[in-house]
């Protein structure tokens, strides 16, 4: 039987000779006499490509493939008779298939051909208009982002977006739901009324939410009545002054123009507002404010800066019903009783203010009362029955010996007093009073799971020990160390040279009360200390004995706010095991201050 591996050899002598006739005859007489079938494939491939019959050539390609997956010669001569018949892509996929057989320190010249055809590819591809994804949005997507956007952002920002193209200013103009928020300044009047009019037409007269941030002093009842017509929808309303009189007389202006009133914030920045011991204007506001601005029934309200007097019983501005307030914060305000209202009228009784009010508030949940204007500017003395508010959740005020309140709240669960004229961020700056200071007001100490206050030297150890052992729900802990030292300290930031040098009577005992004590406060897991003196190792030891024990609570949310420095072993650790752990720590002192304290 005649051997095919002659054919075969004589075969590829020929096509070395380029005798390609005679090469094609013998590898076919090869293959007839059953030789091994990809060798001979492989060269009669290569012979036909050099005949140009690329048809065939890549037959036989495809062939060798199926027969050797793992050779890497049929997928490349593949790709370049693809190349050259102009099958671009057919020719880069066989690229990729023989880059994948290829040993990596071979493949490099195979990546710069198969970047050339595809160069090839994109050059062939007719040109396309890229679409951003933002213009293929269903409208009601995109107007309900421009919506998320306004609530939180700008309060120019549907004018904002409608400068972007002509669909958003189409869109924008054509949706009165984003023109429903409406800021104002009264600084520039000519531009306020027109801000006012384009917010109004293009909201169709149903605006929500209305900031006026300061009132026009000037042309009062023109723009309450311009504005009028626009308040019947509106939910919040926020407005404010520097002069009491323009408070009051646009207050009186807006007498039952809102319906559906929600949210009340008034303010006034007058700088002579306490100034020869009565209000610069012939009446006092009260707490009945929102009652000659609305016929509905307020959930929040909130006076700045305010005199409070009892309410008056003049037509005007009868006493309103409470029902369904549920926030009520008294900011800076001067609470008076010992003037009456109005010229002629009977001094009110303390109970007549902010007591009458909570007295009607049974659905309160939110109250706090922040001092301004010294401690006289509050009732001190209060003989009248506890005041019942049995849904009230959190309660800022100031400490007894400051303005006697009796409440009954039993389901207080954040209690937070205030005092100073200045505040933290966090709002904390009262003094600890005692539980028997504390008692007037029947709140259950037990079950308060927030507690923000401020203790003050040594004085406070006692009633801060006899809190801690009674906190069994307590999760959040707050404390502020008040000291003696002036104000412009606590301003600049309260460089830490400085607490060390001048501060050392500011209460340093807080973390030595827990230490002593890991076992108070079992469900507490976030504890919060500003302007301590803070001992890093009793700090560190108290978090590790909390996390150790099975029964109580891990710290998990740990925040020195302007506290002394932590040893670095103390850092270190609490940083690595607590989960939340955050410092504060102070800005430069400005240049000069130490002669600020010669």
């Amino acid at each position: 039987m005649p051997d095919w591996r002659k054919s075969y050899d004589d075969g590829t002598a020929a096509y070395k000779a380029k005798d390609f006739n005679k090469a094609i005859r013998l590898l076919n007489e090869s293959l007839n006499l059953g030789g091994k079938r990809f060798c001979v494939l492989d060269v009669r491939a290569s012979v036909f490509e050099r005949l140009k019959d690329y048809e065939k050539a890549l037959k036989d390609c495809r062939d060798c493939i199926v027969l050797d997956p793992k050779s890497n010669k049929p997928y490349f001569r593949a790709a370049r008779i693809c190349e050259i018949q102009g099958m671009q892509e057919k020719a880069m996929a066989f690229l990729e298939h023989g880059i994948q057989v290829t040993p990596p320190a071979q493949a490099k010249p195979y990546f710069d051909k198969l970047a050339l055809v595809q160069k090839a590819v994109e050059r062939s591809q007719p040109p396309t208009t890229k679409i951003d994804p933002i213009t293929v949005l269903p409208e009601e997507l995109l107007a309900y982002i421009f919506e998320m956007v306004i609530e939180d952002g700008h309060p120019d920002m549907p004018i904002r977006l409608s400068w972007v193209s002509h669909s958003w200013r189409e869109m924008t103009t054509n949706c009165p739901f984003l023109w429903r928020r409406l800021s104002l300044s009264g600084t520039n009047y000519s531009q306020c009324m027109k801000r006012l009019r384009i917010f109004g037409q293009r909201g169709q007269g149903k605006l929500s939410h209305i900031r006026i941030d300061p009132l026009p002093q000037k042309d009062i009842s023109e723009f309450a009545n311009t504005l009028r017509p626009y308040l019947r929808h509106v939910q919040t309303l926020k407005f404010g002054a520097v002069s009491l009189d323009i408070v009051q007389q646009f207050t009186e202006e807006l007498q039952g123009a809102c319906h559906y009133l929600q949210v009340l914030c008034v303010y006034a920045r007058s700088t002579t507002l306490y100034e020869g011991g009565k209000p610069p204007i012939s009446r006092k506001l009260h707490l009945g404010l929102s009652a000659s601005i609305t016929e509905s029934k307020l959930r929040s309200v909130k006076l700045e800066g305010l005199p409070l007097g009892r309410v008056t019983t003049s037509s005007s501005s009868a006493e309103p019903t409470y029902d369904r307030l549920e926030t009520l914060i008294l900011d800076h305000c001067k609470i008076d009783p010992s003037m009456p209202l109005m010229e002629g009228d009977d001094v009110p009784a303390p109970q007549d203010i902010v007591h009458s009010t909570l007295r009607h508030a049974k659905n309160l949940r939110h109250l706090e009362v922040r001092i301004g204007g010294g401690w006289r500017s509050m009732p001190r003395e209060y003989v009248g029955p506890a005041l019942q508010l049995p849904k009230l959740q959190v309660l800022v005020i100031p400490p007894p010996e400051v303005w006697a309140i009796h409440v009954e709240v039993p389901r207080i669960r954040k209690l937070t007093f205030s005092k100073t004229p200045y505040t933290t961020e966090y709002g904390v700056t009262g003094l600890l009073p005692s539980l028997k200071q504390l008692a007037p007001l029947q709140v259950p100490v037990a079950e308060l799971e927030v507690l923000e206050v401020a203790v003050e030297d040594r004085d406070h150890q006692a009633a801060l020990r006899s809190w801690l052992m009674r906190l069994t729900n307590l999760k959040e802990l707050a404390v502020v160390s008040q000291s003696g030292c002036q104000e412009d300290v606590v301003s600049w930031g309260n460089n830490l040279d400085l607490i060390q040098s001048m501060m050392e009577a500011v209460n340093n005992k807080v973390v030595t009360v827990l230490h002593g004590r890991p076992e108070w406060c079992p469900q507490m897991h976030s504890l919060r200390l500003v302007r301590c003196l803070v001992p890093g190792r009793e700090l560190m030891e108290y978090v590790k004995a909390r996390k150790s024990s099975s029964q109580l609570a891990t710290i998990r949310d740990l925040t020195l706010d302007h506290c002394s420095a932590l040893p670095t072993e103390a850092e270190t650790w609490l940083q690595r095991n607590v989960e939340n752990f955050k410092i504060v720590k102070p800005r430069p002192m400005p240049a000069g201050w130490r002669d600020k304290f010669r």
